[in-house]
């Protein structure tokens, strides 16, 4: 840093609802956490928003854990490492199973292919927040 530059700081800026659903929106692949035998685990997904809900498959141990749980994380992010700049969006709540024959199941491209065990779920937006970090200059 030269003698002229003002030092930086990070700040976390909260990210409006109707944002946070834009960026969901334009991305397709996400996290889903939830807590399997009392641990956190982090489960890769792709995903798509439709009828105000967060849809998308997945198979293996986690989904039966996810269905019966009160709460799972969905999150997405991107990052600049150059920049030192970034956002994330977080979504909680319930998910549930929907019906492999309804036309929402027909968009979304499982993670690792479709298997006789993907169940196709879905994650309500009502419980949603997001940040951008930028940096700023210090007064």
């Amino acid at each position: 840093m030269n003698r002229t530059s003002k030092p930086h700081c990070i700040a976390a800026v909260a990210l409006a609802a109707d944002e946070c659903e834009r960026r969901l929106a334009r991305h397709g692949f996400g996290r889903v956490g939830v807590t399997i035998a009392g641990r956190p685990v982090i489960f890769p997904v792709n995903y798509r928003v439709l009828r105000g809900a967060i849809v998308f498959a997945a198979d293996g141990h986690w989904v039966e854990a996810a269905l019966a749980a009160d709460a799972v994380a969905f999150e997405i992010d991107d990052h600049d490492d150059v920049g030192h700049v970034g956002w994330s969006v977080l979504v909680v709540g319930k998910v549930r199973a929907i019906d492999p024959d309804d036309e929402a199941c027909r968009s979304v491209a499982p993670w690792c292919g479709t298997t006789a065990a993907t169940r196709w779920l879905e994650l309500d937006l009502h419980e949603m927040s997001g940040r951008h970090i930028e940096l700023v200059d210090r007064a």
